[in-house]
């Protein structure tokens, strides 16, 4: 029975402007993805570990991960995950286990 481990959420999903498939040379068709790497234990989501992601050509379907993206499209991928922000409910399962720990410490106390 697994009770930790990590899991990937989807934060954005965006077509990059300008950008030329290497593989097939269609222009505007590369799709950037950026995922949220999760810390959870019992599936309650406990905290972030990390962006990640990579491209997808919309047209011949190439899948780039993001160490292999070229330098042409490096600046662009960057530039979406530098404005993606982790969101709130990353925290909520952590938020849970702090509130129970004080609970627990009050309720023993007496």
């Amino acid at each position: 029975m697994l009770i930790f481990g990590s899991k990937l959420k989807l934060l954005v999903m965006q077509i990059l402007q300008g950008i030329t498939c290497m593989h097939c040379n269609s222009q505007n068709t590369t799709n950037a993805a950026i995922y949220q790497k999760i810390a959870h234990f019992f599936w309650l989501p406990l905290f972030p570990m990390g962006k990640t992601g990579g491209t997808e050509c919309s047209h011949c379907k190439q899948i780039l991960r993001e160490k292999e993206l070229s330098l042409s499209v490096k600046p662009a991928y960057d530039a979406l995950k530098a404005q993606t922000k982790t969101p709130i409910s990353v925290y909520w399962g952590a938020a849970v286990l702090i509130i129970l720990f004080i609970i627990g410490r009050f309720v023993g106390d007496k």
